[in-house]
């Protein structure tokens, strides 16, 4: 149903997608720039009227000045404060405008996928994650958030395949190789759970905390069987 499909979706764990909707670094990011093109619109407001615009000259940026935008980094801008304000359908729109102008980048595909995820839309999120891959073969985010896709389903095995294309891709990403763990701890595959999770715990110790950096990766964090995952966790724990 709705609110049971809503409560799974908040469970899936974005690595940085938290930050990206809330976090330090993102946020920061952003009031940075939004104060910048405040304090640009004063300036320009204080000239006076019919004065003309001081000549250009070839002074090097003194260190912490913000040069100026381009239209692809306001219109990145502008999309990421759409994801993380929550406002998905627009961040939907805004993310593929982008992938139109800049049909070579595979990153603005894979954020739509993030969204429509978001939104429950998986088949729209399927699609958008493989035409981000497509765009890009070595893009491994696109094949991880695929591979959270068909775990969210259930079709484990799938889920699987997709991630550790993810891992041959980008072998130091650790969410790669908690939700690798994840796809063989469903499939009650403890073994190799807990061998994927200490790779994952010996590239980031904080792997499975809430809070994350990496604003493209969806980390999956959906267990049905709490009890026996923290178990096995804290076994990871120990022998790290």
């Amino acid at each position: 149903n709705g609110s049971g499909h809503s409560a799974k979706v908040e469970r899936l764990q974005n690595r940085g997608f938290d930050s990206l909707g809330g976090g330090s670094a993102v946020r920061n990011r952003i009031l940075v720039a939004v104060f910048a093109m405040v304090v640009a619109a004063r300036i320009v407001s204080a000239r006076p009227s019919g004065a003309s615009a001081p000549q250009s000259q070839s002074v090097p940026a003194s260190a912490g000045e913000t040069p100026a935008q381009t239209q692809r980094e306001r219109e990145e801008l502008h999309a990421q404060i759409l994801m993380a304000t929550k406002r998905y359908p627009e961040a939907i729109d805004a993310y593929t405008q982008l992938a139109r102008e800049y049909p070579k980048s595979p990153q603005y595909m894979n954020y739509v996928g993030i969204a429509c995820m978001q939104l429950g839309k998986m088949d729209d999120a399927i699609k958008a994650f493989e035409r981000s891959a497509k765009i890009d073969k070595k893009f491994a985010e696109a094949f991880n958030n695929l591979g959270t896709v068909w775990f969210t389903r259930k079709d484990y095995k799938r889920a699987l395949r997709q991630y550790q294309k993810a891992v041959s891709i980008n072998p130091n990403m650790a969410g790669f190789y908690s939700n690798v763990g994840y796809a063989y701890f469903a499939q009650k595959r403890m073994p190799q759970a807990r061998v994927a999770f200490q790779k994952a715990l010996a590239l980031d110790p904080t792997v499975f905390e809430m809070s994350s950096r990496n604003g493209s990766v969806m980390q999956q964090q959906d267990i049905t069987d709490r009890g026996l995952f923290d178990f096995t966790l804290a076994k990871n724990y120990a022998q790290s």
